[in-house]
């Protein structure tokens, strides 16, 4: 979640090592390309889930943090008296995993950019990236000799690096589950916990339920009973007959599909599913074998003492029907030992002292339970564990057979855990809070709390509880919305959350009627639904869920009684509070779409996307319809409910958002080994896209057009430009990047996406940062007796250089201004201005645009080249500092406010014209030295395109540049204060002007009176 940016490009010297990172845009419209900047929106919130966030150095004298919400690692000295801050370390976008693999060298993986950052904690930077695949996980090293194992969820594969041959290829293992994501090692075995493991729970469609052959209740009806041959609860006599419906199905250990009645419908499955929970992998041969049993949702585990590993997460009782039934208790928090041969030595349930008989207790027993485990460390003897719970806020404390024994309450959204190897110190990562939790490991007390700079706005965290928080939102203490909606997301599984004593709701919405046809009105039994994501659903897509019977997100607060068990439902401002929440939520990149963001024309199923889409527009593939009556272009939904005889379904059904098409599971009926049992559509019954476009209502001409249309269905979601996130490190770039440094500068080139850079050079940060936004011209630097280039750009293929100007050419109708003519005492003015035209006019204001007041118009106007050459001078200084409660760090184009980098505690205010006296470290004026220039190069503001929100703490990798005062002296001195920052054009080094601009293809030089220095780059 990229939230500092700028729209154009920023390009940075690299000499040591320079990360190139693209970045979206803050204020960008959704669907459309931003007009201008909105700061009110500066924040890009992906939620992207911690995995392993937290660790400490072999030698215990660092602890390493990941700041998602910033990009960076924070890393901390270990000292006597707590945590001390050592700086922070830029990373790439949405660092979720740090693991340190010596005293210097941390690898951190970033979810959104596709990378790892090997980052050296000496030097603090980045010194090279590897790139793994779609959305990275978790790192660990093991084998002989020492190997880095990367998990990548979104490919369901672990790929091994060699950490000393960064160039070789990494070798592949492909993981039979879905969404592989924690890893942990005890040196000879690699085990990947996979997320969305499934729990043995499969569909059958409402034609099988109805099936006389399948059905095992007399008569055959639909929707079955679930209470003998009656329903619990009973049925509402008032109700009209019910939909026929799907049906969820468990496997017992016997291997039979069983209903929450014991009906017994093993003949109505024909496939089977694997319950891979743990992949255990070999770390020298790579063979994988697999651990079944333990829960649906494995979110964290760690080394136990006593071999193999101890996993925690959260199990669903989706099998179970109906809304009252599963009201507080359909969510389980467990932990499971298991072997290194793959065996489940004991499942336990982390909150023995709740026996799920009733849907709430008392709010003291509610705040002894845990809710989400998403991290877990043993101390070193192997009788005590730690485990901390994201959505409850505490750390759960257990002996060895995971037996609570003590509850220690920490900050918001605890997530990485680690102990140091005396096992006196317990350290925690706050995910919510931007804070580190100090624990004495004797007395189980928060002894301090470190906290870094953490950019989320009130908006996102003050919804998040509503979300996470399980001991506000539910009644046992356990549960959350986040339970089912993982992250913001889905869980793959399906749940039949109707009613039976429920009362039919009257349809209100508007319904496609292109025949005549009427929505009927939504009877309380629905039948099972697939969890629905979060991201993406506010702004466009309402009405909400899969009936379209939830008019905004305010219609699911009756959910937070009736489902989560809640004592009361969210007031008017909680309920605004979590809809902000929600609203912020971003989809990720698009992994099927070419890195500019546009379709395809080939893809893996063999369909080509772009022909796709143009079936999607513009061919009848369902009766009289295309795909885009009902599916709109930017979110793949629109307002209307298609009626159940229009769409030849049971019930009426709301078009759904195709935003995250590519990442739903699917299953193959003709396989008895699938990683899971629901696949498309409301009830997951149809095993894949494929499946789904054989049905009759479509009309396609061959299975070609299928393909294309899957194709262009996988790459549809085109609201987060494909390239967000992408990284490049210089000089020497590995193999894997997604894209060339000239792809990159295409790509900032349209104002969709930002590049922005950082790193350092020679130890130190970069004494150069210079920023080309689109449709602004360049000034750069040149070699010493080189003519000055001109401002005009050319593009080739690897990025943007600059062509040279002849001689300055000199006006011979401009007339030096007059001074000013006396008045009266103490006032002037200027009766005839500078004729020199305005400096980039569609870029200022009006009332900073410098005015042209001349009894004699200029006769041949100046050559364009030179008209803007150079920005009006009134906006390149006078930086005048006021004392505020907080650093601001602003810049805002068109307005004439520049503030850069003031002191802490200050801001700065808008200025005009150049200063005759400028400001000591103190704010204080003090007048102008006597031999000071009175022209200098100094900063450009006109580079500055949006508004940043608030200054970080000054870090040693920052991106900094130095303005010389006017009140230096040319020949000698140092600048009166350094001003960090993230934007400059002309910036001075040993008192002259340098700049790193692309020459050639492959290669960047020093330009400037400096020896000339060429490096490689990819």
């Amino acid at each position: 979640m990229f939230k500092h940016t700028v729209q154009g490009m920023l390009l940075a010297s690299a000499a040591a090592a320079a990360s190139l990172t693209l970045a979206q845009p803050s204020g960008q419209s959704r669907f459309e390309p931003p007009a201008a900047p909105a700061p009110s929106q500066s924040f890009v919130n992906f939620e992207s889930p911690h995995v392993s966030p937290l660790d400490i150095i072999p030698d215990g004298s660092r602890l390493l943090a990941v700041n998602t919400g910033d990009n960076r690692l924070q890393v901390f000295d270990i000292t006597m008296s707590g945590l001390v801050a050592a700086g922070a370390v830029q990373v790439g976008l949405e660092p979720v995993t740090v693991r340190a693999r010596t005293d210097s060298e941390a690898w951190v993986v970033n979810h959104i950019s596709d990378s790892v950052s090997i980052v050296d904690l000496d030097a603090m930077h980045v010194v090279a990236t590897i790139y793994p695949g779609d959305e990275p996980c978790d790192v660990v090293f093991a084998g002989q000799p020492e190997l880095a194992f990367v998990s990548v969820s979104q490919e369901n594969r672990v790929l091994v690096f060699d950490p000393t041959n960064l160039d070789s290829p990494p070798f592949s293992i492909e993981i039979a589950g879905e969404d592989p994501r924690a890893l942990a090692t005890d040196g000879t075995s690699v085990y990947a916990a996979i997320f969305e493991s499934g729990n043995l729970t499969t569909v059958i469609d409402d034609a099988s339920v109805s099936f006389p052959g399948f059905n095992p209740y007399p008569g055959n009806p639909n929707p079955p009973p679930n209470d003998g041959l009656e329903f619990d609860p009973p049925v509402n006599p008032d109700l009209p007959r019910a939909p026929r419906t799907a049906l969820v199905l468990k496997q017992d250990p016997n291997g039979a599909w069983l209903d929450d009645n014991d009906g017994d419908w093993s003949d109505a499955v024909s496939w089977g599913l694997h319950d891979h929970d743990i992949a255990v992998i070999d770390a020298d041969s790579f063979s994988v074998h697999y651990a079944a049993g333990t829960m649906n949702l494995n979110m964290a585990l760690a080394p136990s003492p006593s071999g193999g590993v101890t996993v925690v997460g959260t199990d669903a009782t989706n099998e179970v029907r109906f809304e009252p039934n599963v009201n507080g208790t359909f969510v389980r928090v467990m932990g499971a030992d298991v072997s290194q041969a793959g065996n489940v030595h004991a499942l336990t349930d982390l909150n023995p002292h709740l026996d799920y008989t009733s849907p709430r207790v008392d709010q003291a027993t509610r705040d002894l339970a845990i809710g989400a485990p998403r991290g877990i460390v043993w101390n070193s003897t192997g009788d005590r564990a730690f485990i901390t719970g994201m959505g409850s806020n505490n750390v759960l404390v257990t002996d060895a057979s995971l037996a609570p024994t003590a509850r220690i309450e920490v900050g918001q959204g605890p997530t990485g855990i680690r102990i140091d190897a005396a096992g006196e110190r317990v350290y925690v990562l706050n995910k919510f809070d931007g804070t580190v939790s100090e624990i004495d490991a004797s007395t189980l007390n928060v002894v301090a709390t470190a906290r870094y700079y953490d950019p989320t706005p009130a908006s996102i965290t003050e919804g998040r509880p509503f979300l996470y928080d399980t001991h506000r939102t539910s009644g046992l203490g356990t549960a959350s919305c986040a339970s089912c909606h993982i992250d913001g997301r889905m869980d793959q599984l399906a749940w039949d959350l109707g009613d039976p004593a429920g009362e039919e709701k009257a349809f209100n919405q508007l319904c496609r009627d292109d025949f005549n046809t009427n929505c009927e009105d939504w009877h309380p039994m629905k039948g099972p639904m697939t969890t629905q994501t979060l991201v993406g659903i506010l702004g466009g897509t309402e009405p909400l869920h899969w009936r379209g019977d939830r008019e905004d997100l305010d219609a699911f607060n009756p959910a937070f009684v009736g489902l989560l068990g809640d004592d009361v439902e969210l007031s008017d401002e909680e309920m605004a509070a979590f809809t902000e929440m929600v609203r912020s939520l971003t989809p990720a990149p698009n992994p099927f779409r070419n890195f500019d963001s546009t379709l395809p024309t080939t893809s893996a199923n063999g369909g080509n996307p772009s022909r796709g889409q143009q079936l999607f527009r513009t061919a009848n593939l369902d009766g009289p319809f295309n795909c885009i009556d009902c599916h709109s272009i930017e979110t793949g939904t629109d307002p209307f409910v298609t009626s159940a005889i229009l769409d030849q379904t049971t019930q009426s059904i709301n078009s759904p958002h195709l935003l995250n098409t590519y990442d739903k599971a699917s299953y193959d009926r003709a396989s008895m080994d699938n990683n899971s049992g629901f696949g498309f559509i409301h009830d997951g019954t149809f095993e894949s896209l494929f499946s789904f476009f054989n049905i009759p209502a479509f009309t396609f001409n061959s299975d070609q057009q299928r393909h294309d249309i899957i194709g262009f269905m996988l790459a549809f979601s085109d609201v987060t430009h494909a390239a967000i996130g992408a990284q490049l490190t210089l000089p020497e770039a590995a193999d894997g990047a997604r894209a060339s440094l000239g792809e990159m500068v295409d790509a900032a080139a349209t104002g969709r996406v930002g590049l922005v850079a950082k790193g350092i050079i020679n130890g130190e940060p970069p004494r150069l940062l210079h920023a080309r936004p689109r449709d602004l011209p360049v000034r750069p630097c040149r070699r010493a007796g080189q003519p000055h280039p001109t401002v005009r750009r050319r593009r080739t293929g690897s990025g943007v250089h600059l062509d040279r100007r002849p001689p300055r050419l000199r006006d011979p109708h401009r007339r030096r201004p007059r001074r000013g003519r006396l008045l009266r005492p103490g006032r002037t003015r200027r009766r005839h201005r500078s004729r020199r035209p305005p400096r980039l006019p569609h870029l200022l204001p009006r009332r900073l645009q410098p005015r042209r007041h001349s009894r004699h118009p200029r006769r041949h106007p100046l050559p364009e080249r030179l008209e803007q050459r150079r920005p009006d001078r009134r906006l390149e200084r006078r930086r005048r500092c006021q004392h505020a409660g907080l650093p601001r760090l602003s810049e805002r184009l068109g307005h004439g406010l520049l503030n850069v980098g003031c002191p802490p505690g200050t801001r700065a205010a808008p200025s005009r014209g150049l200063p005759r006296h400028t400001h000591d470290p103190t704010g204080r004026l003090r007048p102008r030295a006597e031999n000071a220039p009175r022209r200098t190069r100094s900063f450009n503001p006109l580079i500055a395109s949006q508004t940043l929100d608030s200054c970080k703490p000054l870090e040693t990798n920052d991106l900094r540049c130095r303005f010389r005062d006017r009140a230096a002296p040319i020949g000698g001195g140092r600048p009166h204060r350094e001003y960090p920052t993230i934007l400059a054009s002309w910036l001075w080094c040993r008192h002259r002007p340098i700049c790193l601009r692309p020459c050639g293809s492959a290669s960047w030089r020093w330009c400037g009176r400096r020896p000339e220095r060429a490096a490689t780059s990819e």
